[in-house]
């Protein structure tokens, strides 16, 4: 199943809101966050602006500089996408990991099926 564009809109979307609430949590500026993550600043803007998401490496380099781990970083994130789409909260951490790699809610569904 290939990602849609609306899927990987509304996950970046979803990703630069959940970012900016760990950011803000954990009173980090982009150059603290750029330190402890190896991730270039300019490149930790545009996952705030919603340009762009990590890959999953440079989740797990992100999320312990953001004082969380990976998993709980991927479920906040779809979290945000379920609900956002008018969807209860999905517990299982593979759906957040196939979120992140681009499926939309109505494959996610599919996946399961």
């Amino acid at each position: 199943m290939r990602p849609t564009n609306n899927a990987l809109r509304d996950y970046r979307l979803a990703f630069a809101l959940t970012l900016t609430d760990y950011r803000t949590a954990a009173s980090a500026t982009f150059r603290h966050l750029s330190e402890t993550s190896q991730i270039p600043e300019q490149t930790l803007r545009a996952y705030a602006k919603g340009t762009h998401h990590p890959d999953l490496p440079r989740v797990f380099k992100l999320a312990p500089a953001l004082g969380t781990t990976p998993i709980a970083l991927l479920v906040a994130v779809s979290d945000r996408v379920h609900r956002a789409n008018g969807h209860e909260p999905s517990p299982n951490a593979l759906h957040a990991v196939l979120l992140h790699g681009g499926l939309s809610l109505d494959q996610l569904g599919a996946f399961d099926a």
